[in-house]
């Protein structure tokens, strides 16, 4: 027996349709599928960009809104004029404790009303230190070479902003800081 080549098997007219129906259907198929998937991929990723653009637009903004926060609480401690008096080159020495009592209820109430504030200091040229809440500066610890503390002086009131880090400044531990 002889063997038929593959389109010879299709001996009516109607096979040979159904063939070629079935061919060009098939075909239709596979280019349409092929060119959903790769506008289906496009789109995708351009979503996926627009939502990383504005996810960083948003944590850009709340950066900002912080670091204004913050520089807001700063400038009412440092525009106080408690703050000015205790500090200033003519302060008197009987009224310092005063100056001192009511910086320290300033401290009170912006850091009570601050629940990402866990504590703040003053720091004038000589040493001369206003820690809240009475804590004690860490005698191991000398502030005055510190970058930031330097930064901060050299900016002559201007707000100092410096890299995010843990200051061992206190001294004692540092309970809920670090886990």
């Amino acid at each position: 027996m002889k063997r038929l080549k593959w389109y010879q098997r299709f001996r009516s007219i109607q096979s040979s349709m159904t063939f070629a129906f079935v061919c060009v259907i098939s075909l239709t198929i596979a280019v349409s599928s092929t060119i959903s998937f790769y506008f289906v991929r496009l789109s995708a990723r351009d979503s996926a960009v627009a939502y990383t653009e504005q996810i960083i637009s948003q944590i850009n903004q709340n950066i900002e809104y912080y670091v204004k926060e913050m520089d807001n609480v700063s400038s009412v401690l440092t525009r106080s004029f408690d703050v000015r008096e205790y500090y200033g080159d003519e302060a008197n020495p009987l009224l310092k404790k005063d100056y001192y009592n009511r910086i320290q209820l300033t401290m009170d109430s912006l850091l009570d009303s601050r629940e990402d504030i866990t504590s703040a200091s003053l720091f004038g040229y000589n040493n001369d230190v206003i820690v809240y809440k009475e804590k004690i500066i860490n005698p191991y610890t000398d502030f005055t070479k510190s970058d930031w503390y330097k930064g901060a002086f050299s900016e002559n009131g201007v707000p100092y902003v410096t890299a995010s880090y843990v200051q061992n400044i206190y001294e004692g531990t540092y309970h809920g800081w670090c886990h």
